[in-house]
């Protein structure tokens, strides 16, 4: 695997459980599918060939997934999901959705996925939403580590349960090394235990 690579993690909730998945830049921009798909009792994997099935998702697994808040964490890739997710609703409005990108997130609702970038606290701020997250608020210290871990456990103890949480790893010439990347899995597997 090439370290220039996107490299996207995606941990997603279901029935008490946590799944990771991981997937490169070619497969980054169909991760909703995934999302979509996570929901049912058995895998199922999405790739860029099946993306003119999408209307085939069933009705059941839509109204499931507009009870979720999509976290989804990071700089430019991050926008991008959000920005397909909007421009998916302006296509086919059966699949809501509300991505806030500033301020308190939205509470729950049942009528529309939402989705943000909002974590609570980063490496600089240990409170406090935040919209501008990166590689060092991820994974690059400890203090980064612990902060996400309580972000996670604030937005679980205050009635914000995030459904699933992603971060889009940008390419960074000064994060591009094997030891940053196994860096990078590493917090990511932190965070699905503290999650379990």
């Amino acid at each position: 695997m090439s370290f220039n690579l996107v490299c996207l993690s995606i941990i997603i909730q279901h029935s008490s459980k946590y799944h990771i998945i991981r997937l490169d830049e070619k497969d980054s921009s169909f991760c909703t599918f995934y999302i979509f798909s996570a929901i049912s009792f058995s895998q199922i994997i999405a790739d860029h060939t099946v993306v003119d099935r999408y209307v085939d998702i069933p009705q059941q697994y839509i109204d499931e997934v507009k009870k979720m808040w999509l976290v989804y964490a990071g700089e430019s890739h991050s926008a991008a999901i959000r920005t397909g997710l909007a421009l998916l609703e302006s296509i086919n409005p059966k699949y809501q959705v509300n991505i806030t990108e500033s301020g308190t997130p939205e509470s729950y609702t049942n009528s529309h996925l939402r989705a943000s970038r909002a974590t609570w606290g980063n490496l600089t701020s240990s409170t406090g939403w935040i919209y501008s997250y990166g590689e060092e608020d991820w994974f690059t210290s400890s203090t980064a580590i612990n902060r996400t871990k309580a972000g996670i456990t604030y937005c679980n103890t205050h009635s914000l349960e995030i459904a699933a949480m992603g971060f889009g790893w940008c390419w960074d010439t000064e994060i591009n090394t094997t030891d940053e990347f196994n860096m990078y899995l590493n917090a990511t597997d932190e965070y699905i235990t503290h999650c379990c």
